[in-house]
């Protein structure tokens, strides 16, 4: 016998109304946080180092689909966090226009 998908088994994500948001949003809000909250290096001498906006990628798979599809979000590529962390955001990208800081 089939049981009908409950809705209230649905997860917290799956209900929440922001993540049905439009992609084309999100990259929009995805950018201020980019803004806001760039990445810091472990080595930056008065911060013990944080990933920063990247933190939105870890969220959920469609928020994490979003960010990586949006070359826009990965044009800071900063290889003083370590040389895979700026390879990954090279990589990320794409043919965006990018500003290296070494």
């Amino acid at each position: 016998m089939d049981v009908p998908f409950a809705p209230s088994a649905l997860s917290a994500h799956a209900r929440s109304p922001v993540f049905h948001l439009p992609a084309e949003l999100l990259v929009r809000v995805f950018a201020y946080a980019r803004l806001l909250d760039p990445p810091v290096s472990s080595h930056h001498p008065f911060h013990r180092g944080s990933i920063g906006w990247v933190k939105v990628s870890h969220v959920s798979r469609g928020w994490r689909h979003v960010a990586l599809g949006a070359a826009e979000l990965w044009e800071d590529v900063d290889f003083t966090m370590n040389e895979e962390w700026g390879q990954a955001f090279l990589a990320r990208a794409q043919k965006a226009p990018v500003v290296l800081k070494f």
